[in-house]
């Protein structure tokens, strides 16, 4: 949840992008999996996996001043218990905090002082990231910490008790100060099927208070293992033997198990008016649930809903606050879930009202003229995020804005962990001209289907 401010202004830059999706790479870790001629944005990448289970992503950046590392684990909100909503945060703030080997533990205020570059504790619906940013000279002594902290924590009930309070107090201040936020989060959450008990539990911890380290260390123990992550650095290597450095780091942790399947929840509700407190005006927002990122077809229903929300954006005018945009597909962070904020006037709206709306637009989105190329343009302007080149402008910036570096980092880790290049190449592929992925009228019609929406209006509390 804690963005540091270089990451923080990365992040509402990207906001309306697409999130990012990675996979698995196998082989010896002496023989490169993937190609490693230089791109033609000057970087270098190379995946491989180490025996025992993780794998690695590394981007050399020629020039570049820092140095990005991202764990990313496959955990996240959508597997904790009914009732313990909030659970893989806690252990996330845990894991990255609590002492380890020599290390002593970290408040996140210290963590400002020892990382200044930054870093950052992120869960989404199916994952979780831990990432740091180091100058070269303290990259060594960083990634070993990284590598502690994999091997395990040396976890107190203090520091369980402070990772309680910590969550309870950013959740209630971060959404209170912006009830924009707690909507795209509450949207994203209905549709894994949590119902408003749940997310209030979420964002209260209330069923986090009787939770010790004696119930958080097994389950790091068990999650938070080799078999289960990718690790993702990005920076200038050169003179460094990147492979040696890794294996010799990480090489000796146990693998652990891989994670089990995920069994698909449907949403419990579809449809919810919450009353919240300190509102000034009513808002709403409208979720469009995707097919599985898997889908052969999933690239042209991006394709699609890039074009209507560049549609809604045209129809529905400039968001008023505290809605900051009309759409939202951050492929990277929630690839199941395309986001709208229609318009919504105080009074008696409903989530009806937002289904209304959405409807309209793509009956209007029928009648305009935004073709295939033009939708390939907008996904094509945010290839970079699905491991295509980066662009000229990003390419200048890379080496000295930490935030690009640390995205690029990032990206790479969840690509890698949702399928890796062989699967996002294929993806990418259908953004190239002579493509025939159409915007067809179906996914206008699956849009529309009732059983693929989720829909909330905030009113104001009396």
């Amino acid at each position: 949840m804690r963005l540091c401010d270089p990451f923080r202004r990365l992040s509402a830059a990207c906001a309306l992008l697409v999130p990012i999706l990675p996979g698995v790479a196998a082989g010896d870790p002496a023989t490169p999996s993937a190609a490693t001629e230089v791109a033609a944005d000057g970087t270098h990448a190379e995946t491989w996996t180490l025996a025992n289970g993780l794998r690695v992503v590394t981007l050399d950046v020629p020039g570049a001043d820092a140095v990005a590392i991202a764990l990313e684990y496959v955990a996240g909100r959508d597997d904790d218990p009914q009732g313990q909503e909030g659970l893989t945060e806690l252990m996330a703030e845990a894991a990255f905090t609590a002492a380890t080997g020599n290390v002593p533990a970290r408040t996140r205020a210290e963590l400002d002082s020892r990382r200044p570059i930054g870093w950052n504790i992120q869960v989404e619906r199916t994952r979780t990231e831990l990432a740091e940013l180091a100058t070269p000279d303290q990259f060594p002594g960083v990634l070993h910490e990284v590598a502690l902290r994999m091997s395990g924590v040396k976890l107190t009930d203090g520091d369980v008790e402070r990772a309680q309070r910590t969550l309870v107090h950013r959740h209630r201040t971060v959404f209170a100060e912006d009830p924009a936020t707690r909507l795209y989060a509450e949207l994203g959450q209905m549709a894994a099927g949590w119902n408003e008990a749940a997310f209030s539990r979420w964002l209260s911890g209330e069923g986090l208070q009787k939770l010790r380290a004696r119930d958080i260390a097994p389950l790091l123990q068990s999650q938070y293992v080799p078999a289960r992550a990718v690790l993702s650095l990005a920076g200038d290597f050169s003179g460094v033997n990147l492979r040696a450095f890794v294996e010799n780091e990480f090489g000796s942790i146990p693998p652990g198990t891989s994670a089990p399947a995920r069994e698909d929840r449907a949403p419990a509700e579809r449809k919810t008016i919450v009353r919240i407190p300190g509102l000034t005006r009513t808002i709403g927002g409208i979720g469009v649930i995707a097919p599985a990122l898997t889908d052969s077809l999933h690239p042209s229903f991006l394709l699609t809903m890039f074009a209507i929300g560049t549609s809604a954006g045209g129809a529905w005018g400039q968001a008023d606050p505290p809605v900051r945009s009309r759409f939202q597909y951050s492929i990277l962070d929630d690839p199941e879930l395309a986001r709208f904020y229609p318009p919504v006037r105080t009074g008696s709206w409903t989530p009806d009202n937002l289904a209304i709306q959405l409807g309209l637009i793509s009956d209007g989105f029928k009648q305009i003229a935004i073709g295939l190329d033009q939708a390939r343009q907008m996904a094509n302007a945010v290839a970079w995020l699905l491991g295509g080149p980066l662009s000229p402008q990003l390419a200048s910036r890379i080496q000295t804005d930490h935030a690009v570096l640390y995205r690029v980092c990032s990206a790479g880790a969840v690509r890698e962990l949702w399928g890796g290049e062989p699967f996002w190449s294929l993806y990418r592929s259908r953004f190239e001209p002579g493509r025939e992925d159409p915007l067809t009228d179906n996914w206008l019609e699956w849009m529309n289907d009732p059983q693929h929406q989720v829909a909330i209006v905030y009113l104001p509390a009396p």
